[in-house]
């Protein structure tokens, strides 16, 4: 079970594997309500599906955001890179690098 974070100026985002699923929270450290986008890359043999990528937070608001179709080739250690980005200011986004056990 591991578990990443990174804070950087207005959101913050971070990750968990448990078990096949992999949960992302993120939070709007600002003042003041904000739309973000979440995106993702994948290394080579891992597969995965993030249920939201759009999102609107209210100011210190946290969402979580499940994954669904964990795959792997082998079970060997796979990274996935996370991104959360603002949609008005692109200045504003945090990411976050994950590894993920394969099954």
């Amino acid at each position: 079970r591991q578990r990443q974070m990174c804070i950087r100026d207005r959101v913050s985002i971070a990750a968990q594997q448990m078990d096949s699923n992999i949960k992302i929270l993120v939070t709007n450290t600002g003042n003041g309500k904000d739309t973000f986008k979440l995106s993702k890359e994948l290394e080579e043999g891992l597969t995965l599906y993030l249920t939201e990528t759009y999102f609107e937070l209210e100011a210190y608001e946290t969402k979580e955001i499940n994954t669904q179709g964990l795959e792997t080739e082998t079970t060997l250690k796979y990274e996935a890179y996370f991104e959360v980005e603002s949609i008005g200011n692109e200045n504003i986004s945090a990411n976050i690098v994950l590894e993920i056990k394969g099954s």
